[in-house]
């Protein structure tokens, strides 16, 4: 946990923002984003299982001071464009973490991990 000042005129107090609530608002903020959703669980670096449908991104964070770096896995559905998404989830996690923690964000780096079938589409595959 690192203190984050809070200047309003009066000398309060501090309040300390922890780097795991920073990961949560911007896991959370993440699947807020249409056709982004969580990622699978990996074990060796290996995908395992399918993702679940209200699965959250996998996020890590590194906080200094009042400054946010954020990493961001997660799966995109298919067939939306990736570049397209990764943008709206870069800027939707930044504005979030901003707004909600008065944090700067540095960075958001997004790694897409899978691509995914779009909910309710359960019909034949086509090859």
């Amino acid at each position: 946990m690192r203190p984050v000042p809070v200047r309003d005129g009066l000398d309060r107090g501090r309040t300390t923002i922890s780097d795991t609530v920073v990961r949560k608002i911007a896991a959370r903020a993440a699947t807020e984003v249409e056709q982004a959703t969580g990622s699978t669980r990996r074990w060796f670096g290996i995908p395992v299982g399918r993702v679940p449908e209200a699965s959250p991104a996998r996020v890590d964070v590194e906080v200094d001071g009042d400054v946010a770096t954020i990493h961001v896995a997660m799966s995109v559905q298919w067939p939306a464009p990736v570049r397209d998404v990764s943008r709206r989830v870069r800027s939707h996690v930044a504005e979030q973490v901003s707004r909600q923690t008065g944090m700067t964000v540095a960075e958001v780096d997004i790694d897409v991990t899978a691509l995914v079938a779009a909910t309710g589409e359960t019909g034949p595959r086509v090859v």
